[in-house]
């Protein structure tokens, strides 16, 4: 179990009183972050705002566990260095090998949050490379198929992969008779926007111009980036301009941004903001015709308008090119 965790300030040492209804997770670099709480998992609370929440990784620097049950599931990984990973290593095996992860809103801990860290990293490469390490562990013990397309997002991870032998963890999970990173995903944190084989994920190409959507900058504090733009489609493998379209209709990304149109009316901007279940967010991709069709009100996904010059609009319907989109598949598998 988890604490709130409160923010203590660096300097005045001031305390900062956090938003209780964020769980832990994490983005396609395997780095933690905070994101809202599920909806499902709040109707599960039955409007018991006392009640624990489950989380589907915690942060790591706060947790109690019970000594025994650490030692059965093998402590923390030893051959981890230094700092960084651990946290998301630890919780992917206790979800998968039978346990469980909540936050108690009623607990709060303060955490001095520095601006850099305290100590150093004396590795070669310094804490880049002790930290792609680590998650490159995390990532060939505990993800399955999905490490390949940690690998293949990460090529930091994916060099220092080369150098990491994690047998003895894999004996491990073989013993203690651990789920697979599957059942994690869809039982765990459906919400998450990682690729599935039921997903479609690739680029998003604009068949009047050439050009591809792509995500702007986004800070982990951050998730409204604003109105969605083109530019000219990267060849190789560029995160930014990676989406994935799950089952409800959503076009999601990095960080837990999703494909929003907050007015849903003619002729008014498309926007990139922070995932929910809102009907503004779906959209229904239609192979033949090459188009999103915006779900809440029947318009298209279309090319910027004499009235919206600067991003992406939604327009009435009326398969001109400029709403035509060919959602190109990016193989993530390999």
């Amino acid at each position: 179990v988890c604490p709130v965790i409160d923010i203590i300030h660096d300097e005045t040492f001031a305390y900062i009183r956090s938003f209780e209804l964020h769980w832990g997770a994490f983005n396609w670099d395997l780095h933690f972050r905070w994101y809202p709480v599920s909806e499902r998992e709040l109707r599960s609370r039955q409007n018991d705002t006392s009640a624990p929440f489950r989380t589907p990784v915690m942060a790591g620097g706060l947790f109690a566990i019970d000594r025994s049950y650490f030692e059965e599931i093998g402590r923390y990984d030893e051959r981890m260095d230094i700092w960084g990973g651990e946290n998301i290593e630890l919780s992917f095996r206790v979800w998968q090998c039978g346990g469980s992860i909540s936050i108690v809103p009623c607990s709060h801990v303060g955490h001095v949050f520095r601006k850099s860290s305290p100590y150093s990293f004396p590795r070669p490469g310094g804490v880049g490379a002790v930290l792609y390490q680590n998650l490159a562990r995390a990532a060939a013990t505990w993800m399955d198929e999905w490490k390949e397309f940690y690998f293949k997002i990460n090529p930091q991870a994916a060099k220092m992969n080369r150098n990491v032998d994690v047998n003895d963890r894999l004996e491990l999970r073989k013993k203690l008779n651990c789920k697979s990173f599957k059942w994690y995903l869809e039982n765990v944190w459906p919400e998450h926007f990682l690729p599935t084989e039921n997903r479609l994920f690739g680029k998003i190409r604009s068949l009047k111009n050439d050009k591809c959507i792509q995500k702007g900058s986004v800070s982990a504090a951050q998730q409204n980036i604003g109105k969605v733009k083109l530019f000219p489609c990267v060849f190789e493998v560029y995160p930014k301009q990676l989406f994935v379209y799950n089952e409800k209709g959503q076009v999601m990304t990095d960080e837990s941004i999703c494909l929003d149109s907050p007015e849903g009316a003619e002729d008014t901007y498309v926007v990139m903001l922070a995932c929910s279940d809102l009907l503004r967010q779906k959209w229904k991709y239609i192979p033949t015709k090459q188009i999103f069709l915006h779900i809440k009100s029947d318009l298209c996904l279309s090319l910027p308008s004499k009235s919206r010059p600067e991003a992406l609009t939604l327009q009435t319907c009326d398969g001109s090119t400029s709403q035509k989109w060919d959602f190109e598949s990016v193989d993530w598998t390999s």
